[in-house]
């Protein structure tokens, strides 16, 4: 029995914590003992003891890659656990509580979960020095969840040789039928004739919902056109301003937080991903190719390595909303796109992105370790 050590800086309910829930789900629980070190108060623990997953609540942690009070907090952890793996998810000051004597940990694992444009001191030749022999001291593996994020980790000066890509999956979600498709519409109040395009994603400057609303705005006709944004943030009265600013009231329209995002999804034609920083390989993309749902997608980060122009989505310009515009007029235009695209998505996703395949080979790396 491999004993893992899952630890997550995270507060909220974020991709690199949903990775762990659906990780946790199908690992073979024959094999590896999971548990998770969680910030106190995280609502990532009501998720992960819904499924079984043990956590194991640290202080100084929250929201906070490095302090001298997490490390010194994981420390004890770590002591008293002596996990075979110690996997870290931001949290560098687990990382670091490794290092220190006597932590009892084996091996250590990074996860890069986002791409961030390399800037400062670690793009120097001292700071990708220092960020080599720093990454050396403080972990044995790393993992990128796209080609994207592990070109951001090799420009900072780590070894490409250190970094395994292993991409995102998520589980199948089951293909509904008609009815229930009328029914997910009759929800949010959507016809039969409405072309409906949602974006899932945290309301946060780089998602890039005031670009998706600028693209709407400049769309000539919106009489069947239906944009559906999910999520909350520090941005949601902002944007709520410029859609009433852009009289767009009856095509925008917010639902707020959903803990259940599958009605959502149902009544879906076109997934949107806007994002202009952070994004890596977008599980909210993934979810859509599931179910059958092509992507308008920027070129930003890891969205290029899932979505394809012509074969199951369009990939547009970063921070173009006019490149969106257009994308999502054509997509109106010759609407048997939505159903060609959306096979060929869910060919990819049963191919490369179904979780099983993505804990398969996570299983394989805590095995090799």
């Amino acid at each position: 029995m491999i004993k893992v050590l899952m630890a997550i800086s995270d507060t909220n309910i974020g991709g690199a914590g949903k990775w762990i829930l659906e990780l946790y789900k199908v690992i073979d629980k024959n094999k590896f003992c999971v548990k998770a070190i969680i910030p106190t108060g995280s609502k990532l623990k009501e998720q992960y003891h819904s499924v079984g997953l043990q956590t194991i609540e640290c202080d100084g942690i929250g929201d906070v890659s490095f302090s001298v009070k997490g490390i010194l907090a994981v420390y004890q952890i770590l002591k008293k656990e002596k996990a075979d793996i110690l996997h870290c998810h931001g949290a560098f000051s687990a990382r670091v509580a490794d290092s220190l004597p006597f932590s009892n940990t084996k091996k250590v694992i990074f996860t890069r979960h986002s791409v961030f444009e390399p800037i400062g001191f670690f793009t120097t030749p001292v700071g990708k020095m220092a960020n080599k022999i720093l990454t050396a001291l403080t972990c044995d593996k790393i993992l990128a969840v796209c080609d994207a994020a592990k070109k951001n980790l090799t420009d900072t000066g780590i070894p490409a040789d250190k970094i395994k890509v292993i991409y995102n999956g998520v589980a199948q979600t089951q293909l509904p039928n008609q009815e229930e498709k009328d029914k997910a519409r009759e929800l949010y109040h959507l016809s039969k004739e409405d072309t409906v395009f949602s974006i899932i994603a945290r309301l946060n400057p780089v998602k890039g919902h005031k670009y998706l609303i600028e693209a709407v705005n400049l769309i000539e006709n919106k009489e069947h056109v239906k944009v559906m944004i999910a999520g909350t943030g520090e941005e949601e009265e902002s944007l709520k301003e410029l859609v009433k600013q852009y009289h767009l009231e009856e095509t925008v329209i917010f639902t707020g937080f959903l803990k259940d995002v599958k009605p959502l999804l149902y009544a879906t034609d076109v997934m949107l991903n806007c994002s202009y920083g952070t994004e890596a390989c977008s599980l909210a993309i993934l979810e859509g190719f599931s179910l059958k749902i092509p992507c308008i997608a920027t070129d930003y980060g890891g969205n290029p390595e899932l979505v394809k122009t012509g074969l199951n989505g369009i990939v547009y310009k970063t921070n173009d909303h006019i490149g969106l515009r257009d994308a999502m007029v054509q997509i109106m235009a010759e609407k048997s796109l939505i159903g060609e695209y959306g096979d060929n998505a869910k060919a990819l996703f049963d191919s490369e992105f179904e979780v099983k395949i993505m804990t398969k080979n996570i299983e394989k790396v805590y095995e090799e370790m």
